[in-house]
């Protein structure tokens, strides 16, 4: 069986309603995954809410839906914020089981000190349901992204500012370039793991190939010693 992952994430609307149909009368998740890959906020919310509603979302894809949207780099800060504000909400709507793995999908990809005081407050305000080793060891990863951004950030911040400043190797002859389309296809994240992980990529790797320099040896002159005629 070979899993294809279909993706919307340059999709507008009428996409993304193509995709939402086709998941409810389907039971193939993939097209739940790919509307988690938008890059619209009003889907990503949309997407939220509906999380809350058995009718919209099925219960078994609460958290794949959830672990997909913390996975993307515009959805994360918006289930962040979904999160902390619609607490009781989801509460009320799910139950408390899915709090812990929330939490935690959301740890990847925050790396601010503000983003880690959040997470804090968020823990200690509901230690009853988020103490959990889990929550710690996602704590644990924000408090490594906060320290590893505080030692970079100004140095890569300076070199994409000016990116002339990384060294080039010379090169004195024409230059072969080949290139490979390279498509990378990610497993689906599955409730329960620390996974986050979830949508396809692209890339383009190249290879250069340098003629080696030809180098020409002149030929040995020979020289002839004049002839003497005796008298």
């Amino acid at each position: 069986f070979r899993r294809v992952l279909f993706r919307s994430e340059n999709g507008r609307q009428p996409e993304w309603n193509f995709a939402y149909d086709q998941y409810r009368s389907t039971d193939n998740g993939n097209f739940l995954v790919a509307m988690t890959c938008t890059r619209e906020s009003s889907i990503i919310y949309d997407l939220l809410s509906k999380m809350l509603d058995p009718n919209s979302i099925r219960s078994e894809d609460v958290d794949t839906l959830f672990g997909n949207l913390a996975a993307n780099p515009i959805g994360n800060t918006m289930a962040l914020d979904f999160l902390t504000r619609r607490w009781n909400d989801i509460e009320k709507a799910l139950g408390t089981s899915h709090f812990v793995y929330f939490f935690r999908s959301l740890c990847d990809r925050l790396n601010t000190p503000a983003q880690y005081d959040q997470m804090i407050k968020l823990r200690d305000d509901h230690i009853d349901i988020l103490n959990s080793t889990t929550v710690e060891q996602g704590l644990d990863i924000v408090r490594a992204n906060v320290e590893w951004m505080t030692l970079n950030q100004e140095e890569i911040g300076g070199w994409l500012k000016n990116p002339s400043t990384a060294t080039a190797l010379p090169t004195t002859e024409p230059t072969t370039v080949t290139t490979t389309e390279i498509v990378i296809v990610t497993t689906t994240v599955e409730p329960g793991t620390e996974d986050t992980t979830t949508s396809t990529a692209s890339s383009t790797a190249s290879s250069t190939t340098t003629p080696a320099p030809t180098t020409t040896t002149p030929a040995p002159t020979t020289t002839t010693a004049p002839t003497t005629t005796a008298a």
